[in-house]
């Protein structure tokens, strides 16, 4: 009886080195699968922020140059109004002396010239 419970004994234990062995292999495949799994999802991973890097730099550049433009423009805001300015004043000056002298109606055209002139720069 021993020794047929020996046999029986050691049956089990092939048995469950061979269910062992098995599993074993099982998980190591598993353990593979998921291993490429991560690889793939890491390099996907890498091209979605390279894109974004792509991205945040294009909207970097682009906001340069709109910060640029704006200079630019306020820039020749600046300009206008001086000139502006200018013609306003050229325009006080003309008129302030065609009042104080009476003359033939030239001044009256040069003073519509002004005027449309004044109007130009001002709808820039």
């Amino acid at each position: 009886k021993g020794a047929k419970m020996q046999t029986v004994y050691s049956a089990t234990q092939e048995q469950a080195a061979q269910i062992h062995q098995e599993e074993i292999v099982r998980l190591e495949t598993n353990i593979h699968k998921l291993q490429e799994q991560a690889h793939h999802v890491s390099l996907k991973h890498e091209a979605q922020l390279n894109e974004l890097r792509a991205d945040v730099e294009r909207a970097v550049k682009d906001s340069k140059q709109a910060a640029e433009i704006v200079v630019r423009m306020q820039d020749a805001n600046i300009d206008l109004r001086a000139q502006l300015q200018a013609a306003e004043d050229a325009a006080r000056e003309h008129n302030a002396g065609a009042r104080s002298t009476p003359g033939p109606g030239g001044s009256d055209a040069r003073l519509a010239e002004l005027e449309a002139e004044n109007k130009r720069l001002k709808e820039q």
